[in-house]
């Protein structure tokens, strides 16, 4: 029997229909300029991922390559994408702590990424989200939501005034990219850029994600917060 090869796409990738929620609050007040609602992709390694969980391992005892399990745990965040149009991204400190950052406007590496392609594998320009305990990737909310019956499910996570911008210090970060993240990723791998290795910079330790967003930037102070829910509906 010949099977034809018709997946739910997009342009290539798995259509998993989602939104990207964030509100951002500025000292606790909402800021409707600077919120989000968008679309997200569901890449080739998300793809890969839900082949594995659905299918048994040798003994049937749980799903595919296993040990160690694997879920949605992380979510991080950066100022890489096509989207990204704030200055600050393209200018030091930023520029040379978070590169690459060719040119002064999306479309150079490090900017290039798009939420239509299925082949993007990372962050482009992820950003640290803590100085004291220096982590790139950060946990969902637990217990999850499950909404629609049960077909639909939200990841939640807040990233409040205290983080990413105490990095630097940044007096802005302008945010333009998320994704999702498994619990086998290594939320603080010390090797996440590498400069040796242009023109991406891409270290060895640089995450791999499930599903990706890029929106208009969000200039984050010290006192925004950002209040993320991301939903993925079967």
């Amino acid at each position: 029997m010949n099977l034809i090869d018709r997946p739910l796409v997009n342009k290539g990738g798995l259509l998993i229909p989602a939104n990207v929620s964030i509100v951002v609050r500025e000292r606790g007040k909402r800021v409707p300029q600077h919120c989000r609602e968008d679309h997200n992709i569901w890449v080739d390694l998300g793809r890969e991922y839900l082949a594995r969980v659905i299918s048994p391992n040798v003994g049937f005892t749980n799903h595919d390559v296993e040990p160690p399990v694997e879920v949605v745990q992380f979510m991080g965040i950066g100022i890489g994408g096509e989207s990204q149009w704030h200055p600050a991204a393209y200018i030091a400190p930023l520029m040379n702590d978070y590169p690459p950052a060719t040119g002064a406007a999306p479309g150079g590496w490090g900017n290039k990424q798009t939420d239509e392609d299925p082949l993007v594998t990372t962050l482009e320009r992820p950003v640290k989200l803590n100085i004291a305990s220096p982590i790139w990737l950060d946990n969902i909310v637990t217990p999850v939501t499950y909404l629609n019956s049960g077909k639909t499910v939200r990841y939640d996570h807040l990233f409040d005034e205290t983080v990413i911008n105490s990095v630097g210090p940044y007096t802005v970060v302008p945010l333009s990219e998320i994704g999702l993240f498994l619990s086998t990723r290594d939320k603080d791998a010390a090797n996440v850029y590498d400069l040796s290795n242009p023109p991406t910079m891409v270290g060895a330790g640089r995450q791999t994600l499930l599903a990706y967003n890029t929106f208009e930037a969000i200039p984050k102070t010290v006192s925004f917060s950002l209040e993320v829910r991301w939903e993925l509906r079967f």
